[in-house]
């Protein structure tokens, strides 16, 4: 299995919010075989859902398992502390996956339902369904079977919602460049554009914290993975030489996952600890790692800026 271990100072360049001043140690891992690694989720137990040339994927500690429905090629995009993971095929169906098991999922009466993510007590599921003339975000609670549907300003509609944490409040971005953070419970939204020098914000990830993963266009005019709030500020993370880095996936223990064009330019995932976890035993030898639903499969996507989703 090869993966390339790097040290906080060669692997990243950490540029600190003003509020903020955490240390982030990167890594970096391909799955193998694969030109594309895309980390999409990751669950406080540091396991790690998302898409590569195969299709779905489980990185347990290194150890990679593809998961793909009989329905065909598909995406991981999300998983929970008890490893029950949300996921998409390119039929254009939506799933719930755990031990096996795969249990299709649609939101009621919805003529197309996308899942994008899940809480980490497993009781809210995030995405985009269509009524059959519009998109439009959502927020499922799956214990009481309530369907929360966002309401955007006029003019816009939800291109994104992903993440979501165990209170059910969820982030996203709106087709007119806006990040957002959706309250499931009271159905409030706030919406972003910018932070300091961080401008055309996106947000993908949310933990029970309320800090939140994502990226944006930095001073040097490339995407920077981000983790913080409006409120503390945010660190960014940007791999190496790389243009594109971005984080989609945020746990409860201080761990961050995303991926990065390489000089290459294909997408490698990363990584990334805050200070306060201390790795595993085994992970001094073997750190470890772990849509835009377009173009998956045999394929890889890369990261456009300002369409990047």
């Amino acid at each position: 299995m090869h993966r390339l271990f790097l040290a906080a100072a060669a692997a990243a360049v950490l540029v600190c919010g003003a509020a903020r001043a955490t240390t982030w140690t990167v890594s970096t891992f391909d799955m193998p075989g694969s030109n594309a690694t895309q980390p999409l989720g990751i669950n406080s137990s540091g396991v790690i859902v998302g898409g590569s040339d195969f299709g779905g994927f489980i990185d347990t500690h290194g150890s990679f398992v593809t998961v793909n429905p009989p329905t065909g090629i598909a995406t991981l995009t999300g998983i929970s502390d008890s490893g029950l993971a949300t996921g998409t095929d390119f039929a254009g169906g939506s799933f719930l996956y755990q031990s096996g098991t795969f249990t299709p999922f649609a939101v009621p009466g919805a003529a197309g339902t996308v899942v994008r993510g899940i809480s980490a007590n497993g009781r809210y599921l995030t995405g985009i369904y269509t009524d059959g003339s519009s998109n439009l975000g959502y927020v499922w609670d799956r214990t009481t079977s309530t369907l929360s549907t966002m309401t955007t300003p006029a003019g816009t509609s939800v291109l994104v919602i992903q993440g979501v944490n165990d209170a059910g409040v969820a982030t996203g971005s709106l087709d007119s460049g806006e990040a957002l953070v959706y309250d499931s419970k009271t159905g409030a939204s706030t919406y972003f554009t910018n932070w300091g020098d961080l401008t055309k914000l996106r947000f993908r990830a949310i933990n029970d914290d309320g800090q939140i993963g994502g990226w944006a266009i930095g001073p040097d005019g490339n995407f920077v993975g981000i983790v913080g709030s409006p409120t503390t500020g945010f660190d960014t993370i940007e791999i190496g030489t790389a243009n594109q880095t971005v984080v989609y996936g945020l746990n409860d223990s201080g761990q961050a996952v995303g991926f990065y064009s390489g000089v290459d330019g294909l997408d490698h995932a990363f990584l990334a600890n805050s200070a306060s976890v201390v790795p595993e035993p085994c992970a001094s030898a073997l750190l470890l790692a772990g849509i835009a639903f377009t173009g998956w499969g045999a394929r890889r996507r890369r990261c456009r800026q300002g369409s990047a989703a």
